[in-house]
């Protein structure tokens, strides 16, 4: 994932504070577009979401200013996975995921079109690169993708409902062992080949 960064700037003329552009569309997209999902204690920092899934960081980078300083918005994520069925099957896969995070682009594979662990994963340096190679090598085309949410914190990112290894909430991951989300509540379960 590219990072989007949006940093405001303050100028001082005869005494008053002049905001530039980037603190006006910093305004604007959290008066309009963006949802607020959580504030750091102190409130120096806040996470929204965009409409379009996106999560945002909103921070005060200049803080010793009067009131913080001028804000910087940074987009933490892209928000949404992409996943495809395959027409025709190649080599046992028919279905393909696309997950950006930090780090770049994951492409997973499945021999199966329930929702399931994948059979293996890539790393791309760019979303665009995996879609390119799932063109050439599978016949995916950029309209074939449908977007779905990003994992929950602390799921899998290769399963489309919230899995987890269990333990993995509170820093005590048992590997091996899975829960699913089911009707609000965290159960152990046995995934089916």
């Amino acid at each position: 994932m590219k990072t989007r960064e949006i940093i405001g700037k303050w100028e001082f003329i005869g005494g008053k504070v002049i905001a530039d552009s980037n603190c006006k569309t910093i305004e604007s997209m959290i008066k309009n577009e963006l949802i607020k999902l959580e504030s750091s204690e102190g409130g120096w920092t806040s996470k929204y979401q965009g409409n379009d899934g996106r999560i945002w960081e909103l921070s005060y980078p200049e803080s010793h200013l009067q009131g913080g300083g001028p804000p910087k918005l940074i987009q933490i994520s892209s928000g949404m996975r992409r996943i495809a069925n395959l027409t025709k099957p190649k080599d046992g896969i028919k279905r393909l995921m696309i997950f950006n995070d930090d780090y770049g682009t994951y492409l997973f594979g499945y021999k199966n079109t329930e929702d399931c662990g994948a059979e293996w994963d890539e790393w791309y340096e760019t979303e665009n690169d995996a879609m390119e190679l799932c063109e050439t090598e599978y016949g995916i085309i950029k309209s074939d993708w449908t977007e779905i949410p990003n994992p929950e914190p602390n799921c899998q990112h290769d399963w489309i409902n919230p899995v987890r290894i269990k333990g993995s909430d509170n820093g005590k991951p048992e590997f091996g062992k899975l829960e699913k989300l089911i009707n609000g509540k965290w159960t152990e379960f046995e995934p089916t080949e």
